[in-house]
């Protein structure tokens, strides 16, 4: 009996060894390839400042342009995935148009002035939002910062826009965890106790913000963002035949808005 189970034993040991040892004909696996994201973050900065020097710049004789500069950025956040911005954004000048009729149409002179102010400052203010919401959909933090580099920007300036980067989604996560934790303890924001929903939101929201900035702040230093040196990357982020040919496609844009603004006003 003991030498059948010795040879039970030993058979097991041998089905485990045959099963746990690796194949030696086994091809080996070829490292991952580090591919940086198309476009290029530099088609993005060119895209986004141009669209945002033309709304601040081009004379307003004509909101045509500034509604074309509108249409083209909220197409570009909705084509990144940005749907629920995109149609916020999309709302807000629908808005602000639908004001600005009603009040050409009213006859009363203070609605309208004020339904003019309103659409002017939207049509010059809510492109760099919507610009900002493009970057942090389409660029890769590791990769902008690189671009950055190249361009010879200083550290002064790179290194509080990588941790400004990632504040703004950070914060968002923060404050949906602290109204989330407000609506289970039933303290959630009310009309009726003001003072009582303010101290009750704004002071996690406030002690959250100061800790973010503080290990955001860490985060960078410890990937090497302070570093003196020239800092390398895995990632070959370099211009392609596609990125040169929309940044020709973004100059065509740039003048044909510039010139509808100027000359066909």
């Amino acid at each position: 009996m003991g030498i059948e189970e010795k040879g039970m034993a030993s058979n097991l040991m041998f089905q485990t060894q045959t099963v746990l040892e690796p194949e030696n004909n086994s091809e080996p696996h070829e490292p991952k390839s580090f591919e940086a994201a198309k476009p290029d973050p530099r088609v993005y900065l060119c895209f986004t400042l141009s669209s945002c020097l033309m709304a601040f710049l081009l004379p307003k004789h004509s909101w045509v342009p500034s509604y074309l500069i509108a249409a083209t950025l909220i197409s570009i956040l909705a084509m990144l995935g940005g749907w629920r911005g995109a149609t916020k954004a999309a709302l807000v000048y629908i808005f602000v148009t639908l004001l600005a009729w009603l009040g050409s149409i009213s006859g009363l002179d203070g609605l309208a002035r004020t339904a003019v102010m309103l659409r002017a400052l939207v049509c010059i203010y809510a492109p760099p939002v919507i610009s900002a919401a493009i970057l942090a959909r389409g660029v890769r933090l590791h990769e902008a910062m690189t671009v950055l580099e190249r361009m010879k920007l200083p550290r002064s300036f790179v290194l509080p826009l990588s941790v400004a980067f990632r504040y703004l989604p950070t914060l968002r996560l923060e404050i949906s965890c602290i109204r989330t934790s407000l609506s289970m303890r039933k303290l959630s924001p009310s009309l009726a106790h003001p003072l009582r929903s303010l101290e009750n939101f704004a002071v996690p929201v406030l002690m959250r913000s100061l800790k973010i900035s503080e290990e955001l702040s860490r985060s960078a230093l410890s990937r090497g963002y302070g570093l003196a040196g020239k800092r390398s990357s895995f990632v070959r982020v370099a211009l392609d035949g596609q990125d040169y040919a929309l940044l020709c496609l973004i100059a065509v844009y740039t003048f044909a808005v510039s010139w509808l603004a100027v000359y066909a006003s």
